[in-house]
Order: C-alpha cells, then sequence, then structure tokens
C-alpha cells in the first residue's frame, strides 16, 4: 500500500471535486472563512483515506500538509491580487499544484520516511472483517491509480482547459456555460477510457460527435479556432493521462 497515493488523491478530491466556487471566491477575497472550511475538508479528505494506517502519524501527516496547503493557497491567492493575466494565472495554477505535491511528497518522507514508496506495513488492527476488506480494496493500486487519473483528467482538466481558453480572449465561447464544461468532461473521460482499453482509433468518433453539434456554428472563423483550441488540447489532456495511465496499470 502506498501513503504517497492516497494523499494525492486526498489533495485532487479536496482542490477539484469538494471546492466549491463560493469557497473559491471566499479566499479570492482574502476571507478566513474560506480558507478554514478548506482546511477542514483538506484534513478530513486525507485522515479518513488513510485512518487504518498509524493513526498517530497519519494524524500529524495530515496536519502538515494541510497547514501547508493553506500556506501556499494564501500566498498564490495573494499573488493573484497583486497581478492578473490568463498566462500569469495559468503558470501560477501549475506552480500551485507543483508546490501541494512536493509538500506531500516531502512531509511524507519526513514523517514516514523511505515507506512512503514502499508497502506501508503500520496497519491499524481492523476491529470488523468488513473493515479488513474495505482495506483492501482501498489497498489495490489500480483502484488509486484509477481515480487518480480520472479526476485529473475530469475536474483538474476542466479547469487547466478553462485558463487555457482565457488566453484567446474569446467572449462567444461556450466553454464557461454548465453544459460546454460538462461535455468537455464527459469527452475526455470517454477518451481515457478509450486509450486505456486500447480503442485509440475510437478517438475520431468522439471528435466526429462533438463536432458534428457544432457544425453550424464553424463558419464562424473565430469561432472555428477557438473550438479547435478547446477540442485538441482538452484531448492532449486525456490522451497524455491515459498513455500514462495504461502504462501504470501494466506495472502494477
Amino acid at each position: 500500500m502506498n501513503i504517497f497515493l492516497l494523499a494525492i488523491l486526498a489533495h485532487l478530491l479536496s482542490d477539484f471535486v469538494l471546492q466549491p466556487k463560493g469557497m473559491i471566491d471566499l479566499k479570492r477575497n482574502n476571507c478566513l472563512k474560506g480558507y478554514f472550511f478548506h482546511g477542514v475538508i483538506v484534513f478530513l479528505t486525507l485522515v479518513l483515506l488513510s485512518w487504518f494506517f498509524n493513526l498517530r502519524l497519519v494524524l500529524i501527516y495530515s496536519f502538515l500538509v494541510t497547514a501547508v496547503h493553506l500556506i501556499v493557497d494564501w500566498a498564490k491567492e495573494g499573488l493573484l491580487r497583486l497581478k492578473t493575466g490568463p498566462v500569469f494565472e495559468l503558470n501560477l495554477f501549475f506552480i500551485d499544484q507543483l508546490l501541494h505535491f512536493s509538500a506531500i511528497y516531502l512531509i511524507g518522507m519526513r514523517v514516514f520516511g523511505p515507506s512512503l514508496f514502499t508497502v506501508f506495513t503500520e496497519l491499524e488492527q481492523p476491529v470488523f472483517l468488513e473493515s479488513a476488506r474495505l482495506q483492501g480494496v482501498i489497498a489495490s493500486p489500480y483502484l488509486l491509480y484509477l481515480l487518480i487519473f480520472y479526476i485529473v483528467v475530469i475536474f483538474a482538466g476542466a479547469v487547466m482547459l478553462e485558463k487555457l481558453l482565457k488566453i484567446l480572449n474569446y467572449q462567444g465561447g461556450d466553454n464557461h456555460l454548465p453544459s460546454g464544461r460538462y461535455i468537455g468532461m464527459v469527452e475526455r473521460a470517454l477518451i481515457l477510457t478509450l486509450v486505456v482499453f486500447g480503442s485509440v482509433s475510437s478517438l475520431a468518433l468522439v471528435l466526429a460527435a462533438k463536432s458534428l453539434a457544432r457544425f453550424a456554428k464553424l463558419s464562424d472563423q473565430q469561432f472555428a479556432e477557438y473550438y479547435l483550441f478547446g477540442t485538441l488540447n482538452s484531448m492532449l489532456i486525456a490522451l497524455i493521462a491515459g498513455l500514462i495511465l495504461r502504462q501504470l496499470l501494466i506495472i502494477a
């Protein structure tokens, strides 16, 4: 069992799935309430996913990761208040995530030592047989890899794509609408699934179906460029993730 994978999964869930827009707005306005509730979510998500390890070490690790997470978020929002621009926001997004992952790794190496990347044996004794079975399910590297990559592609990919599309400064796009966002999520999930199962040739069907729905608007050159830029980047995110995930599943 690799606690590092669980920590990555907890981070992705708390940052991209369990963080509503209202909480992001509170943090952007430097409201302590937003940071407090986000910190609670980060802490509880990590603890709940890894409670069956040595609980004392898990609590220490979760507290330190949460503290650093909030500091990084506070610094990021402070920089966004000082400077704006789509390219700056995109670069800051990547730096922010890199710092979070680095903190998860470095703090984990300090708390757990070399066992962070190996089978961690200090499990709490399960009280019930069902608890032992649950541990076995959660401990599966296949399940963790699948959850991590699908969250990255579907949810983190949506945030990344929104920041990429802002660079074009096209006002007529529909990516800001719920329908456009959800279509992109389903599109990337399908592409990831097809790549993992080796059905790369089926990607043409996904692109054709999406293009058919936008066929009437493709005569507008600005929209066509916006559409092509968004679609290709969306497919690229899912394609790269699918190729990496496929190799990881083979190795695991």
